[in-house]
């Protein structure tokens, strides 16, 4: 019998469907968590690319795993953002601010929720990314958003719109703002878990996005996309508040690697391996 507490983390499932693909993930989840005798399954981001698919997926995964004694927690990305084509609307900060609260509300949600023990503390973050990540010439980056916005149809495109320098996003600002907001938020729920339970043996967040570009993958898209993959201001605080480990979900490249005496590695799918979860047992 194991003495510890056993988490597992999976990221970037990217379902596709609420149909045959919902399914895969519900079977495949629950049984590896029955099979590691999980005590958590942790989701960091990437479920799909339809908040209403997000949603329905993790109330249905949260009611089956308590069925088998294991407790859901997610968080989630970008692409758990979009929405259809027949919801599109002109104010898309007010559509994705009330997508997000539909997240912030829900029981399983990670930075509601944390995981505390006497042994870890694991919280989640709602990161984005802010450009600060790449790694191309700055007079580049216009350009690149531009190629993005033709290139792909991921709908968070479609909110950038003239961009100068590091002045992008919808509303210009919106993802450098937001960005700055998913880190004070961090920062401030690891100063008041600091004080009112002191500082843990193990200290675990969760995030989507990037905080270091020793994670970036060396392919020349990673050199420029890499730039829409996280914040250098997420391994500042981590680092800052002795964060001995981050999860991060976004899979463009899937890179583990100890900076600043920080453990970074991605739990994403790899859709050949035997087991769907990366297994920590926290003693």
């Amino acid at each position: 019998m194991v003495n510890g507490l056993i988490v597992g983390y999976v990221s970037e499932l990217g379902i596709r469907n609420s149909g045959t693909d919902f399914d895969f993930w519900l079977k495949r989840l629950v049984t590896s968590s029955v099979n590691n005798s999980l005590d958590y399954l942790i989701i960091s981001g990437g479920i799909s690319n339809n908040y209403h698919i997000t949603l329905s997926f993790i109330e249905e995964l949260g009611r089956q795993l308590k069925g088998v004694g294991t407790k859901l927690r997610f968080i989630v990305g970008n692409t758990d953002f979009y929405y259809p084509l027949d919801e599109y609307v002109v104010d898309k900060v007010r559509k994705f601010k009330s997508i997000l609260n539909l997240y912030r509300n829900n029981p399983y949600y990670l930075p509601r929720s944390p995981i505390i023990s006497r042994r870890v503390r694991i919280v989640g973050s709602e990161s984005w990314y802010d450009y600060s990540l790449y790694r191309g010439k700055p007079r580049d980056l216009k350009d690149i958003t531009k190629k993005r916005y033709f290139i792909f149809s991921n709908k968070d495109n479609k909110y950038i719109t003239d961009p100068m320098d590091y002045t992008l996003g919808f509303e210009n600002l919106f993802d450098i703002k937001y960005s700055k907001e998913c880190i004070d938020m961090l920062r401030q729920k690891l100063e008041s878990d600091i004080q009112k339970h002191g500082v843990c043996d193990r200290s675990v967040v969760i995030t989507y996005f990037k905080g270091s570009k020793t994670l970036l993958g060396n392919s020349p898209i990673s050199k420029y996309m890499g730039a829409f993959e996280g914040s250098l201001d997420i391994g500042r605080v981590i680092k800052s508040y002795r964060v001995d480990t981050c999860i991060v979900g976004k899979k463009s490249s899937r890179v583990s690697a100890t900076v600043d005496g920080v453990l970074y590695f991605n739990p994403a799918l790899r859709i050949d391996s035997d087991n769907a979860v990366e297994v920590v047992i926290y003693e």
